[in-house]
């Protein structure tokens, strides 16, 4: 048993936390977008995943030890959940407007 695997510990992600990665995420890919992009120190323009960690850790999240994969993944869930719950409202919006007109 003492050979046993420490695991990291899963972290559990605040509304504050998805609400600060997706505006790292908007303003990383922004900044891609620009005539003049951050560069790396080789030249090349850095990535968004890149500069989103970099907002990420800025923030002062370096120390939660996130990967730029791992925030990225969050960030690409995120994206999805909200477009699922925003076609959620449109159709709920959409019945509830063919209801009224047929009772009409």
């Amino acid at each position: 048993m003492a050979n046993r695997r420490q695991y990291k510990h899963r972290r559990k992600w605040t509304d504050q936390m998805n609400e600060d990665l997706l505006s790292c995420k908007r303003e990383a890919v922004a900044m891609t977008q620009m005539e003049q992009p951050p560069l790396d120190g080789n030249s090349k323009k850095k990535g968004y995943i890149k500069l989103m960690k970099e907002l990420w850790d800025a923030k002062g999240y370096n120390d939660l030890g996130f990967s730029t994969q791992n925030l990225r993944d969050q960030a690409a869930r995120l994206e999805k959940s909200l477009e699922l719950g925003d076609s959620r409202n449109v159709s709920r919006d959409s019945v509830a407007i063919n209801q009224t007109i047929y009772r009409s």
